[in-house]
């Protein structure tokens, strides 16, 4: 009986923490983009895109893994999932660059990044979104795990 009041805790908070990470990532954009609409539609993609692998690797493959002790193949498909969120994410910096060029969103260059060196690209996009959103999630519910072991 403890368990879903536990578990229903556990949605509320990471419902407000996608919000909080929407609001966090369209915030710091509108002063430097000239543009709410685009502050919040990469905002929002951006969420889109870290909230269903994240979901995943949290809510199903990780407590697969947990109750298969199967530590080493989740550890494989985070690793994987994260480098394709990743890049997804750094997709969206290539798109939103060019919408700009495009007229469809003011011109601002914060998107561009064709003079930066490929191995910073990777860093960022993979370290930003891919493994530290799928690592924040997948530490709570390990810890929601945990809570039901005792």
């Amino acid at each position: 009986m403890g368990r879903k009041p536990l578990k229903k805790k556990v949605d509320y908070f990471v419902l407000v923490f996608w919000i909080v990470i929407f609001l966090a990532i369209g915030i710091q954009l509108v002063p430097q983009l000239e543009s709410v609409t685009e502050a919040l539609a990469f905002a929002f993609f951006s969420v889109v895109t870290m909230y269903f692998p994240a979901t995943y690797l949290s809510r199903v493959l990780l407590p697969k893994a947990l109750k298969t002790k199967k530590i080493t193949l989740f550890v494989i498909q985070y690793i994987v999932v994260s480098a394709l969120t990743g890049w997804i994410y750094v997709g969206y910096l290539y798109l939103f660059a060019f919408l700009e060029q495009k007229g469809i969103f003011p011109n601002t260059h914060f998107f561009d990044i064709s003079d930066v060196p490929p191995y910073v690209i990777w860093i960022y996009g993979m370290s930003s979104t891919g493994f530290l959103m799928n690592l924040a999630m997948c530490g709570l519910s390990f810890l929601l795990e945990y809570a039901k072991s005792q």
